[in-house]
């Protein structure tokens, strides 16, 4: 199994924090059966619609890097100032599409 993309033992303060991480990173790996048991939890919780909003910008947020990568925009200076200790701390500068892409084409 990967590694979780987020730090389980770091506190970001979100309300409901463990089930969205939790759902994130069943999504990002295409843990699927996994993904349908935590949303049924996370609906407990979270509601129905919160949970559908939260995949729909997990997914956007793929999305929208992709059209930026393929597209060839550069991250802007202001913003790479701007983030660069979040990057650095979320471990994203190590993210490869080459990788992910390797996982699915078999």
């Amino acid at each position: 199994m990967l590694a979780s993309l987020t730090a389980a033992q770091t506190s970001t303060g979100v309300t409901f924090e463990d089930e969205l991480r939790g759902l994130t990173d069943a999504a990002i790996h295409g843990e699927w059966t996994r993904l349908m048991a935590l949303r049924e939890q996370a609906k407990q919780t979270l509601g129905a619609q919160q949970v559908t909003d939260a995949l729909v910008v997990a997914a956007a947020f793929n999305g929208i890097t992709r059209v930026a990568d393929a597209t060839g925009i550069p991250l802007d200076s202001h913003t790479a100032a701007a983030t660069q200790q979040m990057r650095e701390e979320t471990g994203i500068q190590r993210f490869s599409y080459l990788e992910k892409s390797a996982r699915y084409d078999l």
